[in-house]
C-alpha cells in the first residue's frame, strides 16, 4: 500500500515510440517490433536475445493521456511523465588537491 503523499515511480515503453525511426538493437541484445500504426493497445513485442534462446514480452502502447486518466482514476493527484535526457553529463574538472 503507499501511504499518503507517498512517490511512485514506473517505467514503461517511450510513448513517442511511433514518432522516430527505431535503430537495429539487435547489438544490444534485443529487438522491438511494432503495429503498423500506433492506436491504444498496439502491441509491441520485444525479442530479448539470451544465449542460445529467445524471451518475447508483450507490451502495449498507451498513450500519456490514457496513463494519466488511469493514475487519476486509481486516486492519484499528481501525474509527472519524465523522458530520459540522452545528454551526457558535463565534464567537470577533477582536483586532487593543491600542492605548496
Amino acid at each position: 500500500m503507499l501511504k499518503p503523499g507517498g512517490r511512485f515511480v514506473t517505467l514503461t515503453t517511450n510513448p513517442d515510440l511511433y514518432t522516430f525511426d527505431r535503430p537495429d538493437y539487435r547489438k544490444y541484445g534485443f529487438d522491438v517490433s511494432v503495429e503498423d500504426r500506433v492506436y491504444e493497445g498496439a502491441l509491441i513485442r520485444f525479442t530479448c536475445y539470451v544465449e542460445d534462446s529467445t524471451i518475447e514480452i508483450e507490451n502495449y502502447y498507451l498513450s500519456v493521456t490514457a496513463y494519466a486518466k488511469a493514475f487519476r482514476n486509481a486516486g492519484f493527484r499528481d501525474f509527472t511523465v519524465r523522458m530520459p535526457d540522452r545528454t551526457p553529463p558535463a565534464r567537470t574538472k577533477r582536483t586532487t588537491g593543491t600542492t605548496s
